[in-house]
Parts: structure tokens; sequence; C-alpha cells
């Protein structure tokens, strides 16, 4: 849980991406092996319709490519952050974004190969050339088969950097995840993400050395995002009824978040305070003034934690949250 939460304090966001789950991790773990970014060997060639999808034979990545496949045309793209396990030992390398992503043009949709079962993949999009500033949208990818599945532009057609992050499953017989990038030229609208949030805290006895912060994270808001449109607070209330009040500001780390998007974080102690309240489940009850308009968001933990998130507690807002 430790390993969690500190997770947390780093960007509950990408938990509210929402939500990912941990993949194993190499801290300590003889039989993890770490492969710098510089290891891993950057794929993007396009193939003949019908070839066989070949193997990165990559020294310490034996895992298949991620291949995207439209109009008639395979591409291999580069895998720049994955961890794959076979058996008992783990390879993982961690990288950043190409600087300038590979360009597929404009086809109409995309068909994304992996040829290991078990796996999901999402996609996030940035408009292209606005990282920061420009809002992201994700989406989860429909499986088309057992390794296939489908990419449709997301949002108002444009020119996007769109991030593939996959991720295994409990059927899935190699675990791990992996991320590329690429940018595409979309021409039809597609559906916006629905707008959504979450809480995470985690109780810590009075008695632990370390206590950690709350975090609430939002995206795909349709309204604007910025610090001075903006207030959030929550009461905590334990199964005894007793209750605290705690208030969120902007994530003093982070120098860059999307318009649209919230992460913010209460003081340090929360953790502790909380647990000092009594014993779970927890009820969260979420005020968020967003330009000058209060929204309610309701959730109790551990009864609403999300799983391949813990302890990401995802809120229901009355009335619902501003969308695209």
């Amino acid at each position: 849980m430790l390993t969690v939460a500190a997770s947390l304090i780093v960007f509950a966001g990408a938990c509210g991406e929402v939500g990912e789950p941990a993949v194993p991790s190499a801290e300590g773990d003889p039989a993890v092996e770490q492969i710098t970014s510089t290891t891993l060997s950057p794929i993007s060639s396009a193939l003949p319709p019908g070839s066989p999808i070949p193997v990165v034979t990559t020294p310490g990545l034996p895992m298949p490519p991620v291949l995207i496949r439209f109009e008639g045309t395979d591409t291999v793209l580069s895998v720049w952050s994955s961890c794959w396990r076979s058996g008992n030992v783990s390879r993982c390398g961690d990288g950043s974004p190409p600087v300038v992503p590979p360009d597929i043009g404009n086809p109409a949709e995309i068909e994304v190969v992996f040829e290991t079962p078990g796996w999901r993949f999402s996609a996030t999009a940035v408009p292209s050339g606005e990282s920061c500033g420009g809002r992201s949208q994700s989406m989860d990818l429909p499986a088309t088969g057992p390794t296939t599945h489908r990419l449709l532009p997301i949002g108002t057609a444009g020119d996007y950097t769109i991030t593939l992050n996959g991720r295994s499953t409990d059927a899935a017989t190699n675990p791990g995840d992996l991320a590329t990038t690429f940018r595409w030229h979309t021409t039809k609208d597609g559906p916006n993400e629905a707008p959504s949030a979450t809480v995470s805290i985690v109780p810590s006895k009075p008695g632990d050395r370390l206590s950690f912060a709350g975090e609430l994270s939002a995206r795909a808001l349709g309204i604007s995002t910025r610090p001075d449109g903006v207030k959030a607070s929550a009461m905590i209330t334990s199964s005894t009824g007793a209750s605290m009040t705690v208030e969120f500001h902007p994530h003093p780390g982070l120098e860059c978040v999307p318009e649209g998007s919230l992460s913010y974080r209460t003081d340090a102690e929360v953790g502790r305070q909380m647990a000092s309240l009594g014993p779970p489940p927890f009820r969260y009850e979420v005020s968020l003034l967003l330009d000058s308009v209060p929204y309610l968001g309701t959730a109790t933990w551990p009864d609403d934690e999300m799983s391949e998130c813990s302890p990401c507690t995802r809120l229901r807002f009355n009335p619902p949250l501003p969308a695209l």
C-alpha cells in the first residue's frame, strides 16, 4: 500500500486518467532487469500487407512490437517505455516520448496489433504542439480480436499527438505495460471523453512514521480549470460518524496541468488525521466550485475504490460535472 500511496503523491491525476494498475516493481527485486532508455531499440517501419509480425529481439526485451494497421499498411511503432514479465523474470525500460513523433498522416481509423493475448489498450490525444496547454482526452480501445484493438478519432478533428498505453489484464500470460507515441491528423470528429473525478487518501495510523496527503483529480471537464476559478474541499466521515473537513489546493509539484484537468492535494497529515476518526468505511463528500457553480461529489471508501488504481475512489456528482 505504501508503494501505491507514494505514487499518488507524485500525481494522482495519472490515476484519474483514470486509474492504471501497478506493474511489477523492479526495486529490490533481483529478478527484474532495468533497461535504460538508450537500451530500447527504436523501431518505426512499414511492412508489406500480410507480412508476419516480427518479434523485437533487442537484448533483454523479448516482447512483440506494437503494430498499427491502416489503409493496407502495417507500421511498427517505437516503444519508449515498457515492462514485460516472462516467467519469473521482468525487464523494464523507462524512456521519454519522442520530441518529433512519427507522423502517420490522416487515416480514418487504426487497428492496433500486439501479438500477446490478455492485454488492453487506451489512447490519449493531445493537440500537437500543446502538450501542456492543450486539452488531453483518453479513450479505451475496443477489442476486435484476442490481440487487436480499434482506434477511432477522439474529439474534434485536428492534428493530434496520440500516446498508446498498453497494459496486461489478469488473463495475460506476460504481464506488464508499454507506451508508444505517434502523430495523427484526424479528418472526422470523434466522441469526447466523459468528465470524471477521483479522490485518493491513504489512512495511516497515529504511530506510523509516514502520513499521506489526499489527492483530488479530474479530467475532461468542459470548463476552464484555472486555479483562480476553482475551489475544492471534502468532508470525510468514518463508520463511527466522526468527521473532518479538508481543503484541496493545486499540486505544488506540477508545473503543467492540461486545461480541463485538475490535480489538487491536501496537507500531508490528512492520512493520519483520517485514521484517527475511526475505522472504515469512510464517506467522502467533495465540494467543488467551478467558475462559481457548485458541484457535490460523493463516494465511500473502500466500497467505491477502483481496483486498478487503489486507493483511487471515483466520485459521483450532482449536478453532473460539465462535459466537453
